[in-house]
């Protein structure tokens, strides 16, 4: 473990976004009414598990970044402003959409 890492606040922000990108993904598919269509209860419940442990995650990782940076934000992990991940996310699921569909 490299001590000028977790001073480093840009490593930070870039585990804060992928980990909310990580738990809107995991939102973005419980609430698919394709992907509600063809799994079944249990298969829901494991879903909304990864979701509420994805969330653990990023509290956990949150609390580690305050020992660190001084200057941290609670943006960091839970960012206000979603636009950009929002529209990347949207994007990521289209090529996947896509990539299957011309197979």
């Amino acid at each position: 473990m490299e001590k000028a890492k977790q001073k480093n606040p840009y490593i930070w922000k870039r585990m804060g976004l992928e980990l909310a990108a990580l738990d809107t993904l995991i939102v973005r598919i419980q609430c698919d009414p394709d992907y509600c269509d063809v799994m079944d209860k249990q298969t829901l419940r494991r879903l909304y598990r990864l979701a509420k442990n994805s969330n653990i995650l990023r509290s956990e990782a949150e609390n580690r970044m305050a020992w660190f940076v001084p200057d941290w934000s609670t943006d960091t992990f839970y960012p206000v402003d979603r636009e950009k991940m929002n529209a990347a996310i949207s994007n990521f699921r289209e090529s996947l959409r896509q990539a299957v569909e011309h197979e």
